[in-house]
């Protein structure tokens, strides 16, 4: 059955939630990893996850951040769960080599894995191998993380066939920003024909975040035994959502953004119930808030641009890793 298209209006103000995270179940046999743990949505997965008694690792950049975060959530209420830093810089390549060795020594497989991290910047930057910001962290990076831990969530199904491991890309409906052809190798930023209006840093975002669907459809392809879904939060009140250096984005972050976004806990609903519920055991799926299955551009659905930007990808990291 093809999922419905789900208007913006609808993405940005969903109708009340049908699952809740009380359906979560208990977590206490489960090893689950998540990038940018220690803020915004993700930090609010954090702490549902251990409010079930997960084992959790929080992969990030700053272990100082980390750690403050870390003593916040054993504040909060209902907290069972045992949290640990790794550390994960998604803009170096060898960060990513050396994290997924260092998790290896650690743990022997996992469970879940939120996909969680990631950029929106105004301004240009670049990584340390110098791929444009948001697709060298959104999607390479996040793409080649998930690609290093494959042998652990695979362990995960082998160990429990019932409960088969789940990868969960966090996207976003500014995916629609991506070219409306989806992909191509000779231009990977989607730098060229710049619809009107639009600005190239929400070019950018939108496009890598389309990347991730992408990624997780092409993973879900070639790995059968995992589940790999991609998820829109919602439009969520997150340090994300900067107040930027122009006027007119200081003006949206103090007048308009309070009113059109969602609690910034609203934001891991989806997330979490692609991981735990049982309609997010279906394969290559997009959820928008508040799990809903959608559909997402047209592109998106194509198995040739899955592997036309895969291919891209993975031989950019190849290229790169050593640089």
């Amino acid at each position: 059955m093809t999922p419905p298209t789900i208007s913006r209006y609808s993405q940005l103000f969903p109708p009340r939630a049908e699952w809740t995270v009380a359906e979560i179940p208990d977590l206490s046999d489960k090893v689950i990893v998540v990038t940018g743990g220690n803020s915004g949505i993700g930090y609010e997965t954090v702490l549902e996850l251990l409010r079930h008694n997960a084992k959790v690792y929080i992969a990030a950049r700053n272990q100082a951040k980390v750690d403050a975060a870390i003593a916040e959530l054993k504040r909060q209420p209902g907290v069972k769960g045992h949290v640990e830093f790794v550390k994960l810089d998604l803009a170096d390549l060898r960060s990513i080599e050396a994290f997924a060795k260092e998790f290896s020594t650690r743990e022997k497989q996992i469970d879940i894995l939120f996909d969680n991290a990631g950029i929106m910047e105004n301004t240009p930057g670049k990584t340390v191998q110098g791929f444009e910001q948001h697709v060298g962290i959104n999607s390479i990076g996040t793409h080649y993380v998930t690609k290093l831990l494959l042998p652990l969530l695979k362990a995960a199904t082998a160990a429990h066939p019932e409960s088969p491991a789940r990868v969960v890309f966090t996207s976003s409906f500014l995916h629609i920003n991506a070219p409306e052809h989806g992909f191509s190798a000779e231009d990977p930023y989607a730098e060229k024909d710049l619809p009107e209006g639009m600005s190239m840093p929400m070019r950018l975002y939108g496009t890598s975040k389309f990347y991730n669907i992408l990624s997780a459809r092409k993973l879900q392809r070639e790995h059968s035994d995992i589940v790999f879904t991609a998820v829109h939060p919602g439009y969520v009140r997150t340090p994300l959502l900067g107040k930027g250096t122009d006027l007119m984005s200081t003006l949206r972050h103090y007048f308009v953004i309070p009113w059109i976004t969602l609690p910034q806990k609203s934001g891991a609903v989806t997330q979490l119930y692609a991981a735990f519920s049982e309609a997010g055991l279906k394969k290559g799926a997009y959820f928008v808030p508040y799990g809903r299955e959608a559909a997402t551009i047209p592109a998106g659905d194509d198995p040739k641009v899955q592997d036309a930007f895969v291919e891209w990808c993975e031989s950019q990291i190849a290229k790169n890793a050593a640089a």
